[in-house]
């Protein structure tokens, strides 16, 4: 599907909060970056940082009298919010995801040069040098991640509305059927997509339709069928559809439209599609 920058007419519904779509791996390496802070953590705790940098020792001691207590809840504390960050803001494409996002991907980042300077500074080990490099790899990988992503912003919000057009099928049944696309958005989900084609007149064929969700990953929109199908032509999530920037037309090249059907690659299958609301 190639989508212009439909942000015009009314198929923006209202009472609709915009969501960023935020890809799967950028959630996947957060989680990880969030996993690597724990390892981190643990790590910190055994080898008592607490006892050898002032700023761990001052936080520690707002906490409870008791340093290695403190510095204890307030690790699983931060860690519990770095996984509900995960959980709710990333995974769900609230509008302050990326800078969720990047938040903790600056704070790992400092967190993890920090304590290998301080091992540099030492000549030899320092508390949480050991998995330090977990956080450095983690968060550059989160930033260019995000960094890529922020070249081709896209939100859910402007891509929801309706969209017809027609099938560009090199033969029968549905050459030149009529199809309609529609985008749009249920909570707790990224998108929600419903396709329909109508029969174009040839015989034996009748309307069919798919439905599931959509998710953006770098520069594509991705189509995730809420059913599946056996056999040969399985219609499954290789239905990539391109963001363009231009025009509010959307090209969704079809490779496998269900069981049994086996769509070749560059064979012409493919939906030209205009917003109309």
């Amino acid at each position: 599907m190639r989508a212009g920058n439909p942000t015009g007419g009314s198929g923006n519904a209202r009472g609709i909060v915009p969501r960023v779509i935020v890809e799967r791996r950028v959630q996947l390496v957060f989680l990880c970056l969030i996993l690597s802070q724990a390892a981190h953590s643990v790590e910190e705790y055994v080898t008592r940082l607490y006892d050898m940098l002032a700023s761990a020792r001052f936080i520690s001691s707002l906490i409870s009298n008791d340093l290695a207590r403190g510095f204890l809840v307030a690790n699983v504390v931060l860690v519990a919010v770095g996984l509900w960050c995960w959980a709710v803001p990333v995974r769900s494409g609230w509008r302050s995801a990326r800078g969720v996002a990047w938040f903790w991907t600056v704070l790992e980042l400092g967190n993890g040069v920090s304590h290998l300077f301080f091992a540099l500074l030492r000549g030899g080990y320092f508390p949480g040098a050991g998995t330090a490099p977990l956080l450095l790899l983690f968060a550059g990988w989160l930033a260019v991640l995000q960094a890529r992503q922020g070249k081709n912003h896209s939100t859910i919000f402007n891509l929801l509305g309706e969209y017809h057009g027609e099938y560009h099928y090199p033969a029968g049944p549905f050459s030149g059927a009529y199809c309609s696309l529609k985008l749009s958005q249920k909570a707790g989900q990224a998108g929600c997509f419903v396709l329909k084609c109508r029969d174009s007149g040839w015989a034996s064929a009748g309307a069919e339709f798919k439905d599931g969700t959509f998710t953006v990953q770098d520069q594509e929109v991705l189509l995730h069928p809420a059913r599946r199908y056996s056999g040969q032509g399985e219609w499954g999530e290789e239905n990539i559809t391109l963001i363009d920037q231009v025009s509010q037309e959307l090209t969704l090249q079809i490779h496998n439209w269900g069981p049994g059907i086996e769509l070749k690659e560059n064979f012409g299958h493919r939906m030209i599609l205009k917003k109309i609301r």
